[in-house]
């Protein structure tokens, strides 16, 4: 099955850089380019207040622009601890984890290569290791981009005072562990928001 969720472009974009064939190199260029819509496309769906014209569409830019109007948080990495009302513990931590405006950039760069070149076009080595030093980051930052379980950034609905928060694991038993520890009937927690500049050097990227 050809899976369409963005970590499956990630897997497939990995597999292509491993061959460490020159012709891998523009499948990978194109598993990278989708994955970065896809994430851009999960996070703006889970949203509600967003037309769907916004949702819609393959450009970078214009979803870019959408998740801007929708998040207005930039490149910022969201930490939300969830904590026990009364004892404090540390139930859970949760991480929304951007399309930064950085890999937006590369991802429309990656288009340029996926052209057919000019025949009088001449692919040097030099050409062909900065191709691949631009997949490599730009794979990098696709991989820190569809890390995060929170799926856009936690919003406050002004007028009901709820939150609007999109979870989604990576496992079953990881969501099973989440619902033990936060999920509970009854259970009543305290929200703690940090905004970061990347993700903790102890986060593993899954």
């Amino acid at each position: 099955m050809y899976g369409t969720h963005s970590q499956n472009y990630v897997e497939r974009a990995r597999q292509r850089l491993n061959e460490q064939k020159r012709e891998a190199l523009f499948y990978a260029a194109l598993e990278i380019r989708l994955g970065v819509e896809a994430r851009m496309k999960e996070y703006l769906a889970a949203q509600h207040h967003i037309s769907k014209a916004k949702k819609e569409g393959w450009r970078v830019a214009h979803l870019g622009r959408s998740l801007e109007t929708a998040f207005r948080t930039g490149d910022k990495v969201i930490q939300l601890r969830i904590l026990d009302r009364k004892s404090k513990e540390l139930l859970w931590v949760l991480y929304y984890t951007p399309v930064t405006k950085q890999l937006q950039k590369m991802t429309q760069r990656l288009g340029d290569y996926l052209h057919a070149p000019d025949v009088s076009a001449s692919l040097s080595d030099a050409w062909w290791a900065e191709f691949r030093q631009l997949l490599e980051t730009a794979w990098l930052a696709l991989k820190k981009a569809t890390t995060g379980s929170l799926i856009g950034a936690p919003l406050l609905h002004t007028a009901t005072g709820k939150l609007n928060m999109t979870v989604e694991f990576n496992s079953t038993e990881e969501s099973r562990r989440y619902m033990q520890r936060v999920g509970g009937v009854g259970a009543r927690a305290v929200l703690d928001v940090d905004y970061l500049n990347d993700l903790p050097p102890e986060t593993t990227l899954h």
